[in-house]
């Protein structure tokens, strides 16, 4: 009676961002890795069950290796011709019957030992641990097979109703290219205001969408990209020149846990996100692997309004460059903030871009998704025209000029 494994047991699919880490997994543990790669990896592993599986195998495989060289040197290391033929065997013994496995599967040739090998009593030289097979080859290894396995599993990837799907020979389907994978896309152009964000050679893009904006207000421009490359072009090592990742943070972007989603308010980022000097966002989404090397993703672009003109009191100030909060309080796009404190107050004086009329609109609609409640009076508020509380933390503002109001702030403790 045929053994037919039931839907709870199959292994968790590849999710969307596994073909962007499957490539680095084989590094991890070889510490081969820089911090603005592992620290991503790191955090899509904690929720990711397929690529903590791929991690454990790859474990697996770098012990064996290890145990191999270390411990039982062979005369001759490995090479891929062996892993090949033997991963070979083992998927055609999968797709045979038992009874037919057991029938023609035998082991591997062994290799006859060089002239060189052979001593008296069957002695043989063998090399040192490691002497034919370094760090370096070890790694090469360890991601040619992470390349295999993970293409492998993901023609194997579950349906949703638990049914593995079946491979397509590859020459029943034409190899995917920009063209199909993003029609009426154009080669892709430097953006306007965001001159620091290439695209790989040969990527093409859809027309650039810009939505949001206005004062007190981000402009969230969008658009999809396409390109043909490595695997690794989303995630490579910052010495690649070709990666877009490594473009960004040799332009000067940084990793953000926020983006303006709405062009306003800061949110908790849900995808991979990238700041500049707290005025400029970009996100990474929707990163997909069409087969045959080619990979689409969705722009989006968050340029700010313009800069205000401040006076000579914020160029000194202690805290220094664009503010998105302060005291808890989130502050519009842009907004320079110099401090003013007085007896048992903290006082800030800001400048920011707009009018008075949008920076009140930005902060009454702000607050309150931020936890504040506004109140009709308080002892502890300074200005009485605008009084919030947050818990027993209070807060009161007047902008009476958007390049030089107030904020005065009671924390809870006081």
């Amino acid at each position: 009676m045929m053994n037919v494994r039931s839907a709870s047991s199959l292994p968790p699919a590849p999710g969307p961002f596994c073909a962007v880490y499957a490539p680095l997994l084989p590094l991890l543990n070889a510490r081969a890795l820089s911090p603005e790669q592992e620290a991503p990896l790191r955090e899509h592993l904690v929720d990711c069950a397929w690529c903590q599986n791929q991690l454990a195998a790859y474990t697996v495989v770098e012990e064996a290796v290890r145990r191999q060289y270390a411990t039982h040197p062979s005369p001759q290391p490995l090479t891929l011709e062996d892993i090949m033929r033997a991963s070979q065997s083992r998927r055609q013994s999968d797709t045979q019957p038992a009874s037919a496995s057991r029938a023609t599967s035998q082991p591997l040739p062994r290799r006859a030992d060089p002239p060189e090998m052979r001593g008296r009593g069957g002695d043989r030289r063998r090399p040192k641990p490691w002497a034919t097979l370094g760090a370096v080859a070890a790694a090469m290894l360890l991601v040619v097979l992470a390349a295999a396995l993970f293409a492998e599993l993901r023609s194997q990837t579950p349906t949703p109703g638990g049914a593995p799907t079946a491979s397509v020979p590859a020459t029943s389907v034409p190899a995917a290219t920009c063209a199909t994978a993003l029609q009426g896309a154009t080669p892709a152009t430097a953006i306007p205001g965001f001159t620091n964000v290439t695209f790989p050679a040969g990527a093409v893009m859809t027309t650039v969408k810009s939505s949001l904006g206005g004062l007190s207000q981000f402009t969230v421009l969008e658009t999809d990209v396409c390109y043909s490359g490595g695997a690794d072009d989303l995630t490579g090592p910052v010495s690649d020149h070709h990666s877009v990742i490594a473009n960004l943070l040799g332009a000067g972007w940084s990793v953000s846990s926020s983006f303006p989603y709405q062009g306003a308010l800061l949110q908790s980022c849900t995808g991979q996100c990238y700041q500049m000097k707290n005025s400029r966002y970009l996100a990474l989404e929707q990163i997909t692997s069409h087969g045959a090397s080619v990979f689409t993703y969705h722009l989006r672009l968050v340029a700010p309004p313009p800069n205000p003109t401040c006076n000579a009191n914020f160029a000194n100030s202690p805290i220094q460059g664009v503010q998105t909060t302060v005291e808890g309080v989130p502050l519009p796009p842009i907004t320079y903030v110099v401090p003013d404190n007085a007896a048992g107050l903290r006082g800030y004086d800001l400048c920011s871009s707009g009018t008075v009329a949008s920076i009140t609109a930005f902060l009454t609609s702000a607050l309150p998704d931020t936890g504040w409640t506004k109140v009709a009076s308080n002892a502890r508020c300074f200005y009485s025209d605008q009084c919030w509380t947050k818990g027993a933390a209070v807060i009161s503002w007047h902008v009476g000029d958007p390049t030089n109001w107030g904020i005065a702030y009671h924390p809870a403790t006081s």
